[in-house]
């Protein structure tokens, strides 16, 4: 977990007091702590297809490059943005004391939960706003390497105002499609949210509205977003120092396959060999 939340800290925040690096672009404005605890809390993250990243030296960094240098945790990096207020350009230093303060500012701010407003909504129009929601949460995970956490937002205010004034629904009121895409934008809410209407699913799942596995999904993501051990190993991260795969930190490895049966999932070590994980802890029945 330490690991990820570095990896957070050096990709999501937006570090850059009293630059004295080497390299600076001469035609870009270097963002502002002000600016950067800003965008942190709007969730505003740089265009990974369009951002540069560069060293000190001025030189094109891969995101391979990046990933294969040593302790990155003390690195930071400096964002640059265009006369369009367009952040293009990103210089990795070293980090400096002076930049932890403004690191934890940051961290914290993008930690914040953006207000969910409540939306005008009529429930009759269900079918239409549902499949609008769920085009446009599938079409930022399919279409682009770059999730808009903006559109994710926007869904998640339409669906907690639609469970809020109509109601959580079932199978009579909508298609086993529209449920799935209640659960899919709760699934990419903060854990706020999947706490509130877990037990909404687990009615659901009781009536063979929705399936266990959706269930046991939402509560390992609630709990991997909380930075606690997952219950039944489906939450999967990067792996920085092999460049591969890993699973997320699970709590009594050695019994998740029992708990897995139970909730109508596969064996873990067959569920991760897609990521080419190979998980060989022996398992207890007890």
């Amino acid at each position: 977990m330490k690991r990820a939340l570095s990896l957070i800290l050096l990709i999501a925040t937006l570090a850059g007091c009293g630059n004295s690096q080497n390299y600076r672009p001469s035609n870009l404005t270097l963002l502002t702590p002000e600016q950067q605890i800003i965008n942190a809390r709007n969730h505003e993250l740089p265009d990974q297809n369009t951002l540069v990243t560069k060293n000190q030296k001025g030189e094109i960094l891969s995101i391979e490059d990046v990933e294969k240098i040593e302790n990155l945790e003390s690195y930071t990096v400096d964002y640059y943005q265009d006369e369009h207020g367009v952040v293009v350009e990103a210089v990795l230093r070293k980090l400096r004391e002076s930049d932890k303060e403004l690191q934890a500012a940051i961290f914290a701010a993008f930690q914040e939960e953006l207000e969910v407003k409540r939306v005008e909504l009529d429930c009759e129009d269900k079918s239409q706003f549902l499949s609008e929601v769920y085009e446009r949460d599938q079409g930022i995970r399919t279409d682009s390497s770059v999730i808009d956490s903006n559109i994710d937002h926007e869904n998640l205010e339409i669906i907690v105002s639609y469970i809020e004034k109509c109601g959580f629904p079932t199978l009579d009121a909508v298609t086993k499609e529209e449920m799935l895409t209640i659960w899919l934008v709760l699934q990419h809410a903060q854990p706020t949210y999947q706490k509130k209407y877990i037990s909404n699913f687990e009615e659901a799942a009781k009536r063979n509205e929705i399936g266990w596995s959706s269930v046991a999904l939402m509560k390992d993501r609630a709990l991997m977003n909380e930075g606690k051990p997952q219950i039944y190993g489906s939450q999967i991260m990067g792996d920085r120092e092999s460049g591969g795969w890993m699973i997320y930190e699970l709590q009594n490895p050695e019994t998740v396959d029992k708990r897995r049966m139970e909730m109508g999932m596969e064996p873990l070590s067959e569920y991760v060999r897609k990521w080419n994980i190979n998980f060989d802890i022996e398992q207890k029945s007890d």
